[in-house]
């Protein structure tokens, strides 16, 4: 597949959102606004920079092929980008992809 971009984007660190103390999972929710991307880890707040089109594109076909499995075998959900995590009190992760088994599902 040809991309319009001829030059990758190089990364850039991930930017810390300083505060005092750790944040916590609730008070991630009440910092962040909805359409940011960010992450909760070790009870500090990172923001990420969009994207390059190859990385959505890869991250795209891997939600697809699990998402697929997952549903043949009724085997649980799996959810995109937009969903965050709660691991722990101080941990709160926005992965590309993530699975939830049937079996430990608790909604």
């Amino acid at each position: 597949m040809a991309y319009s971009i001829t030059k990758a984007r190089k990364a850039r660190p991930r930017k810390a959102v300083t505060t005092a103390g750790l944040i916590t999972f609730d008070q991630f929710y009440d910092i962040v606004e909805e359409n940011v991307k960010a992450d909760l880890l070790d009870g500090k707040i990172l923001r990420d920079s969009p994207a390059i089109p190859r990385h959505t594109h890869v991250v795209s076909r891997f939600s697809h092929l699990i998402s697929s499995y997952a549903e043949k075998f009724d085997l649980g959900e799996v959810f995109g980008a937009t969903g965050t995590g709660r691991l722990s009190k101080y941990q709160g992760p926005e992965p590309d992809v993530f699975f939830i088994c049937r079996k430990i599902r608790s909604w």
